[in-house]
């Protein structure tokens, strides 16, 4: 994605700098970051053990990524207008549980279909909370994943887009009505 200043990156780099040494012993973390953008050299100068920039990937890449991941995260800083991320569609169609800062849409969803954690943007120590969780409890993991993986269908190109020439249909039938 476009690494901007709505990314809370920094609270990542953060994270996986400052694991606990009893967090790291019980599971193996890797944050992994990908895109381009304002916020670049951040994550490339903060590249170690846990943290992983392979900078901008193509769709192919990023499936592959998404086949190979645990935990996705929807990391916004408090101020962000995005209501529902584009990605976040990718993660519900690769069964990948949420750790999302965001309100509005996404955080909505999250809580109603229990497909991931919501943390606070402005607490740190709550993405910390939200992933440790996530990390450490297998069955919830699965159970969140297998929920995604259900909910998915739902946001399908073909069945969005049946929507929404249903839309236009509609629109432009009470358009001819409203010119006779």
């Amino acid at each position: 994605g476009t690494l901007g200043e709505h990314y809370d990156i920094p609270a990542i780099v953060n994270l996986a700098q400052s694991l606990p040494p009893a967090l790291r012993d019980r599971v193996r973390l890797k944050f992994i970051v990908a895109g381009d953008g304002p916020l670049r050299q951040l994550c490339h100068d903060s590249v170690s053990d846990a943290f992983i920039f392979p900078g901008r990937l193509g769709p192919a890449d990023l499936t592959l990524l998404y086949r190979h991941a645990d935990i996705a995260l929807s990391t916004y800083r408090g101020a962000s207008t995005v209501a529902m991320p584009i990605k976040a569609f990718d993660y519900l169609r690769h069964g990948l549980p949420i750790v999302n800062s965001l309100g509005r849409d996404l955080g909505e969803m999250i809580r109603k279909y229990d497909i991931g954690i919501n943390y606070d943007a402005s607490a740190p120590a709550s993405l910390a909370a939200a992933v440790e969780r996530l990390a450490c409890d297998e069955s919830l993991r699965q159970q969140m994943a297998a929920n995604a993986r259900a909910l998915a269908p739902s946001f399908s190109a073909d069945r969005q887009y049946g929507k929404f020439v249903k839309v236009l249909e509609t629109v432009s039938s009470q358009r001819l009505a409203s010119t006779q």
